[in-house]
C-alpha cells in the first residue's frame, strides 16, 4: 500500500518482480469484517467499493494483523488527503513568497 493505493499482486513472490494484477484506489470505500465461516478463513474483511459494489475479501493472519489492516486501510484515503492539502498549501505559500520578492 502507498498513500491510497492498495496494490494485489497474484502471489506474494511476485512482489517487487512483477506488476500487480489489481490497484485499488481507496476512495468512496468502505471496510466490513466478513463471517469467517462464510468465507472459510479466520480474520477476513472485505473492501467494498461504493461506486460499483465490487468487493475484494481478504484474510489476516491473526487478530492484531486483522487490527492493523483495517487500521491503514481506513485511515489511507483520509491521510492522502492531508498529504494533498499540505502539498497545496506549501505551493501557495512559496507563489505568495515569489510575489513579495518580485514587487
Amino acid at each position: 500500500m502507498k498513500a491510497n493505493l492498495l496494490f494485489l499482486f497474484g502471489q506474494q513472490t511476485d512482489v517487487g518482480i512483477e506488476a500487480p494484477s489489481i490497484i485499488l484506489i481507496l476512495e468512496d470505500c468502505y471496510i466490513e469484517l466478513c463471517d469467517d465461516n462464510a468465507t472459510g478463513h479466520l480474520y477476513s474483511f472485505q473492501v467494498v467499493l461504493k461506486t460499483t459494489g465490487r468487493t475484494f475479501t481478504f484474510a489476516a493472519d491473526g487478530f492484531k494483523a486483522l487490527e492493523r489492516w483495517i487500521s491503514s486501510l481506513t485511515v489511507a484515503s483520509v491521510e492522502y488527503i492531508n498529504i494533498t492539502k499540505q502539498s497545496f498549501l506549501e505551493q501557495i505559500a512559496a507563489a505568495g513568497d515569489a510575489k513579495k520578492t518580485n514587487d
